[in-house]
């Protein structure tokens, strides 16, 4: 009995110690995933997490023009509007999944300090991109995989456009096979884009930002 009790004991302690390396390993390997190429200034980095300030990344449907970078825009204004962002899991069956925030909290935070500091010194012919990472719980309680989100944020008058390369997929890529589809509701101010384009183009409004 002892010695079984014993085995338990030392693979749950295993498990810990092998989650906790886990959440070490994401924080401080550091290797971006935008293009080495791209001109870009970082405002914020940590291993593969990034915030950073990129040239303008063309999309179909979007006027450039209209960009309105520099600008002054508040924390709470962004905190609240990543709030309301939330998806939806689909599986080969087409089943879906209950609706989930994109963000957790801690991102929202990290996000909704350093994406104002990044608008205040990009230009109109600048993006915002960004990679933030989280950890599932995938075993009981322990955090057992990574997940990251992606994408490029850019500003144009009464509206905080975000496009989605990666929502909450494990950085491995192990969840390819499960689709995932932003859930917004209009009565927050959450709107699509003008076209599809990579995981989703939302569209926050003024409706959104309190």
């Amino acid at each position: 009995m002892i010695t079984k009790f014993l085995k338990i004991f030392i693979l749950i302690a295993f498990i810990i110690t092998s989650s906790c390396g886990i959440k070490k390993r994401w924080e401080e390997s550091g290797v971006y995933t935008n293009p080495q190429s791209q001109e870009s200034t970082y405002i914020w980095k940590k291993g593969k997490q990034y915030i950073a300030i990129v040239k303008t990344i063309p999309v179909k449907g979007r006027d450039k023009n209209k960009t309105i970078h520099p600008i002054n825009i508040s924390v709470d204004t962004i905190s609240n509007s990543l709030e309301k962002i939330n998806y939806v899991l689909i599986d080969k069956k087409g089943r879906k999944s209950e609706r989930k925030p994109v963000f957790s909290e801690a991102n929202i935070e990290l996000l909704g300090k350093k994406i104002p500091e990044a608008l205040k010194q990009a230009n109109r012919n600048q993006d915002i991109l960004f990679e933030v990472f989280q950890l599932r719980k995938k075993w009981f309680v322990l955090p057992t995989t990574v997940d990251t989100t992606a994408g490029y944020l850019f500003i144009e008058r009464g509206r905080i456009n975000i496009i989605f390369e990666k929502i909450n997929e494990d950085y491995q890529g192990y969840d390819y096979d499960i689709k995932r589809v932003i859930s917004g509701d209009a009565s927050d101010g959450v709107y699509s884009g003008k076209n599809k384009i990579g995981k989703g183009w939302v569209v926050l409004t003024s409706k959104s930002w309190n």
